[in-house]
């Protein structure tokens, strides 16, 4: 077998194969497919099985035996033409049959998009803004606050509307073009105003409102909403106040400190929310560092990314979306008939994310490569010994359970996490640039 590769002009990441398969290689699978025809057919003066080929060529046609026979041959010769020629192919392949007869050579051509080209930037020094861990007194006092504001108690109010920090005993309906909707209506719901609770807008338009009164809310989903058959809708809520009442903050002393805490004094409460306050900041720094050392090398890395790879990226977006219509019992059929949408443009509004993650994927794995990054055996299996341990599980037991599937899974999130490290290790931090 031969096989030749040629580019495709005007379409990056994309080649054709061009294979040739000479005549006696194709002799074997050609009188398979007589045999095959032979026994599907009915020719009179003849059983089953026992049709001659000639027969066959001159009642049925040689074409439908050719074509029995390219049904077994392309999906065996097409890989092997993949492996000669050594390309790396990321999408189905377009066959063509440019030649096929029982005395010829076969020959075909497979267009396929093709792993691209990845040419990574510097990042080998990743410059980030500083970031201080220090805690302050400031942030200890504001702690402080959020735990007295926790414990205050509720006093009612009578002579005047709701302000900011007020809580509103409320019944509440929502509509969607005249209907109620499903999760939309509560009564004798305690409402904190300010605390962002509902729906962006609600609390604010609130203000002002006095026991007793009624007021109808338009507002509109935030897009990103946590309900994906209400984001971005446009609703009418119908909102009786029935009660308002105040905080009344705790005084701030170690009785208060007993009261909240297993600490006797209120200094010994100030330095155990010092403490912790420092490691969460440390924790959050971490992943901070971790966002803008993937933000860095993918920026600054340059890669003609073939279509076929956002495509497949989309699918599995898509497919998360779905799946959490489903845990909220629905569906993505009725949610797109409910948003007016169609297939086609609603897949769109997944590009930029899938291009974005495609690309980082591919610059993580081209800097793993880069730097020798690989994961041994070993080392695998002090993580499965991890996992079978948090599932609480027997090693052995646990070990009986995973596929090599998930083995390559396993060492592939290895690989990336060692090369996250890396890249972490390579930033240096530089002070914060005057505004």
């Amino acid at each position: 077998m031969k096989t030749e590769i040629k580019e495709v002009e005007n379409e990056k990441n994309t080649v054709i194969l061009q294979v040739e398969v000479p005549a006696k290689d194709l002799t074997i699978s050609i009188n398979k497919a007589y045999k095959e025809v032979s026994r599907k057919v009915n020719i009179p003066g003849f059983r089953k099985g026992k049709i001659p080929p000639k027969v066959i060529d001159q009642m049925i046609g040689k074409e439908k035996v050719l074509t029995e026979a390219l049904n077994e041959l392309i999906p065996e010769l097409y890989p092997q033409a993949v492996e000669m020629s050594g390309v790396e192919p990321v999408s189905e392949p377009q066959i063509n049959i440019e030649q096929m007869d029982t005395d010829k050579p076969l020959k075909f051509t497979a267009k396929v998009q093709v792993f691209p080209k990845i040419e990574l930037g510097d990042y080998q020094t990743i410059e980030m803004e500083e970031i201080t861990t220090k805690v302050t007194a400031d942030d200890v006092k504001k702690q402080i606050e959020k735990m007295r504001n926790k414990f205050a108690s509720l006093e009612p109010v009578k002579s005047r509307g709701i302000k900011e920090g007020d809580y509103a005993l409320i019944d509440f309906e929502g509509f969607l073009k005249g209907k109620p909707f499903e999760g939309g209506t509560s009564t004798d719901y305690m409402l904190e105003i300010g605390s962002e609770t509902l729906i962006p807008g609600f609390e604010e338009k609130l203000i002002g409102a006095k026991a007793g009164e009624e007021r109808d809310i338009n507002l509109t989903f935030p897009k990103d909403y946590q309900s994906d058959m209400l984001a971005g809708q446009e609703s009418v809520f119908t909102v009786k106040i029935k009660e308002i009442k105040q905080k009344k903050l705790p005084k701030l002393d170690d009785e208060f400190a007993k009261n909240v805490s297993k600490h006797d004094t209120l200094a010994e409460l100030k330095k155990e929310l010092k403490k912790e306050l420092s490691e969460t900041k440390k924790r959050q720094i971490e992943q901070a560092r971790r966002n803008h050392a993937i933000d860095f090398v993918t920026d600054n890395a340059k890669i003609d990314i073939p279509p076929a790879m956002i495509d497949r990226q989309i699918n599995v977006l898509v497919q998360d979306f779905d799946n959490r219509l489903k845990r909220e019992n629905q569906d993505l059929k009725s949610y797109l008939e409910h948003t007016n949408d169609n297939i086609n443009s609603f897949r769109e509004t997944f590009r930029d994310d899938a291009t974005r993650q495609v690309k980082t994927n591919l610059v993580l794995e081209a800097i793993a490569k880069a730097e020798d990054i690989n994961i041994n055996d070993e080392r695998a299996d002090e993580e499965i010994k991890k996992l079978a341990g948090n599932a609480g599980k027997e090693l052995e037991e646990f070990k009986k359970e995973l596929t090599a599937e998930h083995i390559d899974y396993l060492k592939d999130r290895l690989r990336v996490m060692d090369t996250l490290e890396l890249l972490e290790s390579r930033i240096i931090s530089i002070k914060k640039k005057d505004d």
